[in-house]
């Protein structure tokens, strides 16, 4: 199989999730737009799903470059969990003006493959990250459930003694409950002028309220 046709039809579900969302993206349209059958199309990808999701990740890109830079912050040795919270916010700031993107790669079909699929644009797109990871924001960035990351990152707030590991599993929980809440109740109107930011607001509103709680 040809990693540059692979590439391509990854290229071409991005420019119609961009346009119209997952709902736009279909086995038939793509082979239509790429001159092929749909049966040469899942030579490439075990199916619709898989396709949508790979594609999905390129909405990523700009997040991945801030949340380096946020893993590698020295508040991460002082206050994890303030942290944790501002990454919460920078990845509302992309999620909320996407959302159709977001909540189907957070917590669609391949929700519990997360860390396979990015891993897997990563080795088809590597120039796309124009960067490496370390050990820790790899253990991050490839883990497979968005629980398990946020949990992954609380662990620090354990180890500084701010949080319990009880408090930090709940947590992780909640706090990934709250954002795909959000998520769905601005689903059907996010291209609205105004709603992401509306959206965003009230994630951000709801998570530090839930943190007063608990610091």
């Amino acid at each position: 199989m040809s990693v540059d046709r692979k590439k391509q039809f990854v290229e071409v579900a991005y420019n119609i999730l961009k346009e119209e969302g997952p709902e736009g993206v279909k086995i038939r349209r793509v082979a239509r737009e790429m001159e092929c059958t749909s049966t040469v199309i899942y030579r490439y990808f075990d199916n619709l799903d898989h396709l949508i999701a790979l594609a999905s990740v390129r909405f990523f890109k700009q997040y991945l470059f801030e949340f380096k830079s946020m893993v590698n912050d020295p508040q991460i040795l002082t206050d994890p969990y303030g942290l944790n919270l501002k990454m919460w916010d920078c990845l509302a700031g992309y999620a909320f003006r996407d959302i159709p993107i977001y909540e189907n790669l957070f917590f669609g079909k391949y929700q519990h493959s997360l860390g396979e699929i990015i891993f897997e644009y990563y080795q088809l797109l590597p120039d796309d990250f124009k960067q490496d990871f370390d050990g820790y924001s790899a253990s991050i960035l490839f883990n497979n459930d968005l629980f398990q990351r946020d949990f992954v990152l609380l662990r620090k707030a354990v180890a500084v003694g701010t949080l319990t590991t009880r408090d930090a599993e709940v947590l992780s929980q909640i706090e990934c409950h709250i954002f795909h809440g959000v998520l769905l109740k601005y689903k059907d109107e996010y291209k609205n002028a105004g709603v992401p930011e509306k959206a965003a607001a009230e994630f951000h509103m709801l998570l530090y309220d839930l943190a007063k709680k608990y610091r």
